[in-house]
Parts: C-alpha cells; sequence; structure tokens
C-alpha cells in the first residue's frame, strides 16, 4: 500500500507540457492514449517544420550546380598610368587618363566539385531522417510514462475495490456486534476494535483515492483530455513471445543513420582534397577596356575554364578525418551502451513475467483458503469465541489476498506491455 502511494507520488513531481483538449471516449485504452498523447507531444509539431527545412535545404543544394552571377561597379584614381615618352612623325601615341570605370556581370558554372555536392545532399537526406527518428525516439519516453500512469490508476482502482468490500466487512461485522453489546454478550471493547479498524481502512481509502486522482491528472495531462473516476480504463493482456527480442525502436534505425551521415561527412572531407573545374566569363563596359591604349569607353568580354586544386591544407583533412573516425567510435559504443541496457531491461522483464505468473498461480489457492477462515472467523465471532482482533486480522488478510491478486494480473500484463514497448513492437 505504501509503495504504491510512494511510486504514484514520484510519477506526479515529473515534468510535463500541456496539450490541447480532445473529446473524451467511453472506454479508454492504451492504444487510443498512445494516439492521443501523439496529437498533443509538442514534438510531433516539430515533423512540419523540420519537413520544410529539409526541403530548403536541399534547393540550397540544388542550386550549387546553376551558374551564379555578381554584378560589379567600380571607379577609381591612380596617381600615375603607362605612357611612352617617345615622339615618333606621324604617329599619335594616346595618354592614358588616371581615372578609370568599369561595370561588369561576372557568371560562374561549377563543373566539377570533386563529389562534394553530391555528399551535401546524400547528408541532408540522412539528417532529415535522423531528425525525424529522433522525435519518434522522445515520444517512446511519452508512450512509457502513460504506460506508467495508466497502469497505476488501475490498480489504485482494484485497490479501491478490494478495501471498499474489506470495509463493508467489517461494517457488517460492526452491526452483529453492536448488538451483541447491548445484550451483553460482548464488552464494549471489542466494538472499539473494529470501530478503529474501520477508521483505518477509510484511511487507506483516502490514500488510494487521492493517488488515483493524482494519476488521473497527470494522465490528462499528457493524452490531452479530461479524466476523472467516472473514466473507464481497459486493458488486456497482448500476446507476447519472450524468446523473440528483435528490436523496432527508432534508436536502434538512428545509430544506423548516424553512422551512415558520417561516411557522407567523410566523402564531404575527401572531396575537398579534389580539384574544382568551373567555367566563368564576364562581360563589361568601361575606360579603358581589354585594350589598355584605347583611353576610352568600350565594351568587353571574356569566357574560360577554371582549375582549382587545393593539394596543401596543412594537415586540415586529416585531422577532420581523424575526427570522423573519432565520432564513429562515440556511436558504436553508445550503440553497445544501449544494447547492453536494453538487453537488461529485457531480461528482467522477463523474469519478472514468469515470477508474477507462478504468483497468480497461487494467489487462487490463497484467496480460497483466507476465504474459508474468514468464514469461520465470522461463525466463531458470532458465537462469542472469538475476539474482535482475532476477526480483523482475518478479515484484512483475505482483503490482502484479493489485492494481491488483482495487483498481480495488472502487474502481469504491465510488464508484457513494457516488454513490447522496450522491443518497439507496442
Amino acid at each position: 500500500m505504501k509503495r504504491f502511494v510512494i511510486y504514484i507520488s514520484v510519477l506526479l513531481i515529473l515534468p510535463f507540457s500541456i496539450g490541447r483538449t480532445i473529446a473524451q471516449p467511453a472506454g479508454l485504452t492504451l492504444d487510443s492514449c498512445y494516439k492521443a498523447a501523439r496529437i498533443v507531444f509538442p514534438g510531433i509539431a516539430q515533423l512540419s517544420a523540420l519537413a520544410e527545412m529539409h526541403r530548403l535545404a536541399l534547393e540550397n543544394i540544388r542550386v550549387t550546380y546553376l551558374p551564379k552571377s555578381t554584378f560589379t561597379a567600380s571607379a577609381s584614381y591612380q596617381s600615375d598610368v603607362t605612357s611612352i615618352d617617345i615622339n615618333l612623325p606621324m604617329v599619335s601615341i594616346p595618354k592614358m587618363s588616371k581615372d578609370s570605370y568599369k561595370a561588369y556581370l561576372d557568371v560562374n558554372q561549377l563543373i566539377y566539385d570533386g563529389g562534394a555536392t553530391k555528399a551535401r545532399r546524400e547528408g541532408q537526406l540522412i539528417q532529415h531522417e535522423v531528425d525525424n527518428l529522433q522525435v519518434e525516439s522522445d515520444f517512446y519516453k511519452v508512450k512509457e510514462l502513460v504506460n506508467d500512469l495508466f497502469f497505476s490508476v488501475l490498480m489504485g482502482s482494484k485497490m479501491q475495490e478490494q478495501l471498499e468490500l474489506g470495509l463493508s466487512n467489517l461494517k457488517a461485522r460492526r452491526h452483529i456486534a453492536v448488538s451483541a453489546v447491548e445484550n451483553g454478550v460482548l464488552v464494549s471493547a471489542q466494538l472499539e476494535l473494529i470501530d478503529v479498524e474501520i477508521i483505518t481502512q477509510q484511511q487507506r481509502l483516502v490514500d488510494v483515492e487521492h493517488a488515483i486522482d493524482g494519476a488521473l491528472q497527470m494522465l490528462s495531462v499528457w493524452i490531452g483530455q479530461p479524466l476523472s473516476r467516472e473514466s473507464r480504463l481497459e486493458v488486456s493482456s497482448p500476446p507476447v513471445s519472450t524468446g523473440i527480442r528483435q528490436n523496432l525502436r527508432p534508436e536502434q534505425a538512428l545509430f544506423g543513420l548516424q553512422q551512415k551521415r558520417l561516411e557522407e561527412m567523410s566523402n564531404q572531407t575527401d572531396a575537398r582534397t579534389l580539384p574544382v573545374i568551373s567555367g566563368y566569363g564576364q562581360a563589361g563596359y568601361g575606360r579603358p577596356g581589354l585594350n589598355m591604349l584605347l583611353n576610352e569607353f568600350d565594351s568587353w568580354y571574356l569566357v574560360g575554364l577554371r582549375f582549382q586544386w587545393n593539394f596543401w591544407d596543412w594537415k586540415q583533412t586529416t585531422r577532420d578525418r581523424t575526427q570522423l573516425r573519432l565520432q564513429e567510435d562515440i556511436i558504436s559504443a553508445q550503440k553497445k551502451a544501449y544494447d547492453q541496457r536494453t538487453q537488461a531491461q529485457i531480461v528482467a522483464v522477463e523474469t519478472d513475467i514468469t515470477r508474477i505468473g507462478e504468483l497468480l498461480k497461487l494467489d487462487g489457492q490463497i484467496i480460497l483458503s483466507r476465504e474459508k477462515i474468514r468464514l469461520t472467523a465470522v461463525s466463531q465471532f458470532d458465537n462469542g469465541a472469538l475476539e474482535a482482533s482475532d476477526l480483523v486480522a482475518r478479515t484484512n488478510e483475505e482483503t490482502q489476498a484479493r489485492i494481491n491478486y488483482e495487483i498481480h494480473k495488472l502487474q502481469l500484463i504491465q510488464n508484457q506491455i513494457k516488454y513490447l514497448t522496450i522491443l518497439g513492437q507496442q
């Protein structure tokens, strides 16, 4: 009982963010909770923004192969100009002006860049998948919280039912005890003992009811719909094959994509060491033109090919490659840690499923025995052959046995669902 209340209290201090409200269904299942939680999960709203960012990034990469145009205009004055101080008969050598003017359009067309643009495009495609999977991975954490809260409400409700049943039995015995005290068959101290136990049971009910309310409020926040004690939560045992451990979680694909993204980054790094070939052309107007001896405004143009090769970069490319290899090692280590943690969680859950299944087989036998013992105690108490404290103890023992049975049933389903959630099959 105390562990349940503490468990709910811990869940209540978890951070949360409120979402928009949707209509409450008649029966609430875990699957409907997942769907509702996905609607109000803030991360899902990022997907459309991520898609648009991805589209814009790809468009920017695509235009790398399109011509790039630059318009330039300038005016300058220089202190001296080239001149020819020779006087030749019948030859007039023009004198250059010290001021010059130029306006031209420069066009560049990339022809070959060593595969750098292609690597950028592939890297962007992978990055988009990584971003989407990261959102899905974050949502799985929400699903785990929804699971815990959902079963907290169910377990609390079962405990409430059994406590109310036990309280009803105690009140029935009290009614008989009152008559016995009035007839002098039972001392009043025995009646007071039953009254104290009734109040104690009522206290337990208060704790459980508030714990249920708290879990419902938290669940309401995560799924974005109002919930109350009248809300009907439904759950059934899912088919689970504990021998099959195929992990479908987004984290698995995420590690693979991160490694693939590093490969594309490595391709971009390699491309920096390859030559870049581009074509260019200029067309302009100014003074002087291409003919430096013509001291007047003139139009001009030129076209050509440009070959650029950065063959020495002071080992910057080598250091970048080393960094990428180290990042690959880090991702590999993170994946191993994730696999190890997942394996440990699966083993623990499989153990719990087996353990709880065996407990359930024994719970039925215990309940039958406890019920017989309580009925015998009731008969003895009614005949004055049993103390009230013993009757209370027998009643509590049966109530606890029934609570254990209901809790174990829910714990079995909870662990089955937890198993599927860990592997991404839920």
